[in-house]
């Protein structure tokens, strides 16, 4: 993965989250040892500036198509997804959070969004 980033640059989003997809099932993402310890904060902190940063390198200068954008925020929810972890309902079953929940709870501008401005 990291000799792929370091040698090129990508021409197209869709490559960057072809080289991307390995890092959705990395330890850095997963609520595993040792990044149980840490709060969802720092969880957030970590995404904001390692990953999302190497997500959208250079992506200012694409032509992004609406498929690609939707690429990116489905990355996004995912990644968000793991790190807070699934919601409990009244009954006891659990279920994974929303879009709409996730919105909420990050309260930060999504990837597609960043890329634009």
């Amino acid at each position: 993965m990291r000799e792929k980033l370091q040698g090129s640059i990508p021409s197209t989003c869709t490559n960057v989250l072809t080289l991307m997809l390995p890092l959705q099932h990395s330890k850095l993402l997963t609520i595993r040892r040792p990044y149980i310890d840490l709060n969802v904060a720092s969880k957030l902190q970590i995404y904001e500036s390692i990953i999302r940063p190497i997500v959208i390198y250079v992506c200012e200068t694409w032509a992004m198509t609406v498929t690609e954008q939707n690429r990116l925020l489905i990355f996004e929810r995912r990644v968000i997804r793991k790190i807070n972890g699934p919601t409990q309902n009244n009954d006891g079953t659990w279920r994974i959070k929303t879009n709409e929940e996730l919105e909420i709870l990050v309260k930060k501008e999504t990837i597609g969004r960043f890329i634009k401005s």
